[in-house]
């Protein structure tokens, strides 16, 4: 699935939600509206017509007992008025919309109200009724019926505050479920869209990861890395097109190192012609020479040495990595390697006009090692150091076991008094064709496979190797190497550099 189609359907799900909700709560709306109206409209009306005709028929009543008491005609008057009144707002509460229960209530309430004899009569014939009727009869004659239309008044009148009750009720439960869900859904809302938002990430991140690790292995050099495509979106396409570009790096490698490898093997057999030639004309096979012929030749035989020594490590290194380089590993004592080596670069020391120190803390035990090998490592290390170290300085070598969780080591380092390695040259410093930078020309005489050449052959001895600045000063060049004590087989046996 496409980044663009993940995105879109985790946001159409928060939308889907939103709209649900937003019709749910559109409708609860509509509920309380239609509630609010039924109130106003018929429940609040009837309820106070209910009322004034309470308040109307009390007043009938109180008319009606003193008429009885006095036989006043004003009072007739009266109650023919309030009878009139009555029947008016009877007819307006029979008018306004009421419930199937409600409009059998206002029926019954006019039928006691039509037992009511003044109800019956029209209004002029009304004051007449009560003038013949009977005054000792007329409490229970006209008294009763008006009981009636109180109590029919009343059960509508209680009738309607039970559903006025019941729509409030009934308004508030829709308005706590509405805010309920509301609440309900921000929640969910939120977890929805932590969730939409932690798969979008991941689904991104991770393969995002996976280009960052391999595009760090590229650019340490494993062109050989290649990256997972699973899959049809954009980050699969990008990894076909990153692993068509590592296999292509890979190739133009190879090639590089195959020229490189050629050529100096071509290169090798002249240039030992021409050494020859010159060691000839120095020893006087030709006859003698002048002591300025003596000087140019020198100088000739001494950068053929130099060249012979740079085609040798080009040469050295690619068979490093194709594989095909042997070590015969034994055990072998480390003061005699590092004795031997630094009597291999005195003359470069003189030269340098630096002093060499060996500082072995003993007792150190044996090391399993192709001695050859690591005679070269640290013969490139020294004159490494050499070459960087200022005029009358010092440059150190010194070895000592350590015993800690990963096994028995010997620790080697070379310590010089330089203007040290730069934190930005430290990542590249064992890679090929590296030169460190801020050293003069005549510290920067080499081609850079020194320190590479150092870093394969430790490896192939299980061993490690590393740059550390040295604490009044220069660099540390640190080498660890497996003692001999801690490998299974002791004897002698011969290895390939790839294995």
């Amino acid at each position: 699935m496409k980044i663009p189609t993940r995105v879109a359907l985790g946001s159409g799900l928060l939308v889907l939600l939103l709209a649900a909700v937003t019709a749910y709560q559109a409708r609860s709306i509509a509920r309380l509206a239609a509630m609010q109206q039924e109130l106003g409209e018929t429940t609040l009306p009837s309820t106070a017509m209910a009322l004034d005709l309470v308040a109307a028929r009390d007043r009938l009543d109180l008319h009606l007992l003193k008429f009885a008491a006095t036989g006043d005609p004003a009072y007739a008057e009266k109650i023919a008025e309030a009878t009139e009144s009555f029947d008016r707002d009877l007819q307006n509460l029979r008018s306004v919309r009421q419930s199937a229960d409600d409009d059998v209530d206002v029926v019954a309430l006019h039928r006691a109200w039509q037992s009511f004899p003044p109800a019956r009569a029209t209004g002029p014939d009304r004051v007449q009724l009560l003038l013949n009727a009977d005054r000792e009869q007329m409490l229970r004659v006209f008294g009763e019926p008006l009981d009636g239309v109180r109590e029919h008044l009343v059960a509508i009148v209680d009738a309607a505050r039970a559903r006025a009750d019941h729509r409030v009720e009934a308004a508030s439960d829709a308005a706590e479920h509405a805010r309920n869900l509301a609440i309900i859904t921000f929640v969910f809302s939120l977890l929805l869209a932590a969730a939409v938002t932690l798969v979008t990430v991941q689904s991104i991140r991770r393969p995002l990861l996976r280009l960052t690790r391999a595009t760090e292995a590229i650019a340490a050099g494993k062109f050989e890395h290649r990256v997972a495509a699973e899959g049809s979106d954009e980050f699969s396409r990008l990894a076909e097109q990153f692993n068509r570009m590592a296999a292509r790096l890979a190739e133009l490698d190879r090639l590089k190192s195959d020229f490189l490898s050629n050529m100096s093997h071509e290169i090798k057999t002249p240039l030992a012609a021409m050494a020859e030639t010159s060691t000839l004309l120095l020893d006087g096979v030709a006859g003698p020479l002048t002591s300025r012929q003596q000087r140019l030749l020198e100088l000739q035989r001494e950068n053929e040495v130099r060249l012979q020594t740079m085609i040798g490590d080009i040469l050295d290194l690619s068979r490093l990595e194709a594989g095909v380089l042997d070590y015969h590993f034994d055990a072998h004592e480390i003061r005699s390697i590092l004795e031997t080596v630094r009597g291999q670069v005195e003359a470069l020391a003189r030269k340098h006009e630096v002093s060499l120190e060996l500082d072995i803390r003993d007792p150190v035990p044996a090391v399993f090692c192709d001695r050859d090998r690591t005679l070269q490592v640290f013969h490139n290390l020294l004159s490494n150091a050499i070459r960087v170290s200022p005029r009358r300085s010092t440059v150190t070598l010194s070895a000592g076991g350590r015993s800690g969780p990963d096994g028995c080591w010997i620790q080697c380092e070379v310590r010089d008094q330089g203007p040290g390695v730069a934190d930005e040259d430290k990542p590249l410093l064992f890679e090929r064709f590296h030169r460190r930078s801020g050293h003069s020309a005549r510290d920067r005489s080499g081609v850079g496979l020194g320190l590479a050449i150092c870093r394969e052959i430790v490896t192939a001895h299980g061993g490690r190797i590393r740059v550390e600045d040295a604490p009044g000063g220069g660099a540390v060049l640190v080498v660890e190497l497996a003692a001999a004590q801690d490998q299974a087989d002791r004897g002698s046996r011969t290895v390939a550099s790839g294995a």
